[in-house]
């Protein structure tokens, strides 16, 4: 009984210590992924001097660009 306790001990912080902990879901990456681009559509909108940087219509031409090309898009 001793060595079974000891054992389910020792196997538990063997575990913890290997647990990478939670990994990031999908749409969390997205979303972090969309609000980067936004980001750097904001700056170069206005490092070209754009005239509506602020209002998402303004940046739609700059998102756009900062969209990854897929393999589809490839000539």
């Amino acid at each position: 009984m001793l060595i079974a306790c000891l054992g389910i001990g020792y196997g538990s912080l063997v575990l913890a210590q290997t647990a990478e902990g939670p990994t990031p879901k999908k749409a969390d990456r997205k979303k972090d992924s969309a609000q980067a681009q936004r980001a750097r559509a904001i700056t170069r909108c206005r490092e070209n001097r754009g005239v509506d940087c602020d209002t998402a219509e303004g940046l739609k031409e700059w998102i756009q660009q900062e969209r990854p090309i897929t393999d589809e898009e490839l000539p």
